[in-house]
């Protein structure tokens, strides 16, 4: 083999070689185009659940507020209830022991 079959044998080398590299970085392109497409469906799917969440707490503390007003009511009704009977408790009492 003389010298210009060696580089003829040498560059059709290269060449294969350059075409096996050119397909892993096209394949690294895609994969990499995929893992972006992906990331910002995510990043959407978060934006949704951030504001899903923020309905929720809106929503329940809404509730929150309106079980407290609620429980608020009911103690107040019942201290109000409890000073009437110890007041029917005393009438009761001068009429059962009037002396005292």
């Amino acid at each position: 083999m003389n010298s210009d079959e060696k580089i003829l044998t040498i560059l059709a080398e290269m060449q294969v070689e350059q075409r096996k590299t050119n397909e892993r970085l096209d394949s690294i392109e895609s994969t990499q185009a995929e893992m972006q497409k992906t990331q910002a469906e995510m990043q959407t799917d978060l934006r949704e659940v951030k504001n899903r969440v923020i309905f929720i707490e809106n929503e329940h503390g809404k509730r929150l507020d309106s079980l407290f007003d609620g429980y608020k009511q009911n103690y107040d009704m019942l201290q109000r209830l409890e000073k009437k009977v110890a007041a029917g408790d005393e009438v009761i009492l001068r009429r059962v022991f009037p002396g005292k």
